[in-house]
């Protein structure tokens, strides 16, 4: 089977970009490596042996290309903005370098087709989809096809908001993923299998994320937990189920009642991670006197458009009628159910708890 290498300095990227070919004849196969792996991947972990049938018989000549994932959507250290402009920079370097070298190659009417897994799977069909005119079609494997999952709070500008708390050594900010998709926005999945993941969710965090915090922080930490919307739940379900192992928690526009993605289902999983169930007959002589001194507690809501402010009220009555202390801060009229506003609120209240 023919192999050619070769590499170039890219104009668009401002870094060198290798390329490996496969192949004598046939019509090409754009390929894209997974995550932050290099051009060669698909030849370590034997892709290119499992399609050499193709290759040897001249039916299709693969070319397999660098990715810039480390330096876009896997970078954690980079700004979302910057992210997002290594992808069109990236964009540009496909159409403006590798499809002229393999038209060059394979004639000036070649349209490829695409193929990745993983991340690259996302690499292959943006590319497909956005120069179909270019591009014969795309088989796109185990992708993930919304970018919005690398970004979320970099992408809204949450961790600008709070950029001086970071810079300033007052706080180290620890973001994860949520299994929503999988759980209470799925539609397709039985209510008992929503909250079991739920659970594993619970479970994840506790002896999972919560040691990988201890051992950069300290085996005495006791995080402070916070999100928006959705997040707001799961920030106040993590604190005041574990109130031994976290501080308090900041919540932000929220619900506090799960059952309305449940559909009446209930059981055992249902009310242990439904904090309006399990809070109201909280009667134990471990938790609830531990909650009854609680410094850290918020529960902010806007009164503007999408906001539903009597979800906190309820919230805040059924602490209040337990004994927790806690702050309810019901902001104006004005204030939406949106990031402009989470980026006031989290700055504000940690302000209040650094001081």
């Amino acid at each position: 089977m023919r192999r050619d290498t070769t590499s170039w300095f890219s104009h668009n990227l401002g870094m060198e970009m290798p390329l490996v070919a496969y192949g004598h004849s046939g019509f090409p196969l754009l390929m894209f490596p997974t995550a932050a792996a290099d051009y060669l991947e698909y030849e370590r972990f034997y892709l290119i042996d499992a399609i050499k049938e193709f290759i040897e018989k001249g039916l299709i000549r693969a070319y397999s290309i660098n990715s810039v994932n480390r330096y876009s959507l896997l970078n954690k250290e980079s700004h979302p903005a910057w992210k997002v402009e290594m992808l069109s920079r990236y964009d540009k370097y496909i159409l403006e370098e590798v499809l002229p070298l393999i038209r060059n190659e394979c004639g000036q009417d070649a349209k490829p087709l695409t193929t990745g897994a993983s991340l690259g799977a996302l690499l292959a069909a943006n590319t497909y989809f956005k120069h179909s005119d270019d591009f014969r079609g795309t088989i796109a494997m185990s992708g993930s096809y919304d970018i919005y999952n690398y970004l979320e709070y970099e992408r809204f500008y949450l961790i600008d908001a709070i950029k001086y708390f970071i810079d300033n050594g007052l706080i180290r900010a620890y973001s994860i993923n949520s299994v929503n998709k999988y759980s209470l926005l799925n539609r397709e999945s039985h209510p008992g299998w929503k909250v079991e993941m739920l659970s594993r969710y619970d479970r994840y965090i506790i002896e999972e994320v919560l040691p990988l915090i201890r051992n950069e922080c300290g085996e005495d930490a006791r995080p402070l937990t916070t999100g928006a919307s959705l997040g707001a739940l799961l920030a106040a379900n993590t604190y005041f189920k574990h109130s031994d192992n976290f501080r308090g928690t900041i919540a932000m526009s929220g619900s506090y009642d799960i059952y309305n993605y449940l559909e009446s289902y209930y059981d055992d999983n249902v009310y242990f991670n439904n904090p309006m169930m399990y809070l109201k007959h909280l009667n134990d002589d471990y938790h609830l006197p531990r909650l009854r001194e609680a410094d850290s507690i918020v529960i902010a809501t806007g009164q503007g458009n999408y906001e539903a402010p009597d979800r906190s009220r309820e919230f805040s009555a059924l602490l209040h009628s337990k004994g927790i202390p806690h702050l309810l801060d019901v902001w104006g009229h004005d204030v939406a159910h949106d990031w402009v506003w989470w980026r006031k609120m989290l700055p504000h209240f940690l302000g209040k708890f650094v001081s």
